[in-house]
């Protein structure tokens, strides 16, 4: 399963939840690494700290029937915005670019 990074207020984090990315305090000291788990303790420790949010990673749990509709959804976008691109062969690459990296972002 995908997992995607979210960042989350630090009211809403539980225990159990994934750090995406390093925390630091306002002074620069690492608080806690990438890829460390909360527990009720560091989340205490980091509301003491004053840390307002976090980013932690979270599963994509969309089904199949979500990720076609999300394509066709795209689909309809790229071509409402490069509807002029036929007759330019740099905005058809750029187009065929931004495709492909957004189908990227949805799988």
């Amino acid at each position: 399963m995908k997992s995607y990074v979210k960042i989350i207020s630090i009211d809403l984090i539980l225990p159990g939840m994934e750090l995406a990315v390093a925390v630091f305090n306002d002074a620069g000291d690492m608080l806690m690494t990438a890829g460390s788990f909360l527990t009720e303790k560091s989340i205490l420790q980091l509301q003491k700290s004053k840390i307002k949010s976090v980013s932690i990673l979270a599963k994509d749990r969309r089904g199949g029937e979500e990720v076609s509709l999300l394509r066709v959804q795209l689909d309809h976008q790229m071509d409402a915005m490069f509807s002029h691109a036929e007759s330019d062969g740099h905005l058809a690459e750029l187009r065929k670019l931004i495709h492909e990296y957004r189908l990227r972002k949805l799988t």
